[in-house]
């Protein structure tokens, strides 16, 4: 990595929006870079006609986005973990 990088210190904007019961303060999300202009349906049929879903995350358009596919593999992650935890059979291997 190159040294300049390191020694550039502006400051950035991040906007943030949270969810807070008034009555008891508890909080219920907090959601970096809130993008209420984004449309979810909108975001996900731009991403199947491109075919972002085959590109690495970080090379996608819509990288920011929690997309159904990725949702559903993350999902899918959680459950063969839980699976694997408990010695239940059809558990992936994760090594």
């Amino acid at each position: 990595m190159n040294g300049l990088i390191r020694k550039d210190k502006r400051n950035i904007q991040l906007s943030a929006i949270a969810c807070v019961d008034n009555e008891y303060g508890d909080g219920f999300g907090a959601h970096l870079n809130f993008d209420p202009a984004m449309v979810c349906a909108e975001g996900q049929a731009e991403v199947e006609k491109n075919g972002d879903l085959g590109k690495p995350y970080p090379h996608r358009r819509f990288a920011r986005l929690w997309l159904s596919a990725d949702h559903d593999a993350a999902r899918a992650r959680s459950v063969a973990k839980k699976w694997s935890n408990l010695g239940l059979p059809g558990a992936i291997d994760e090594t």
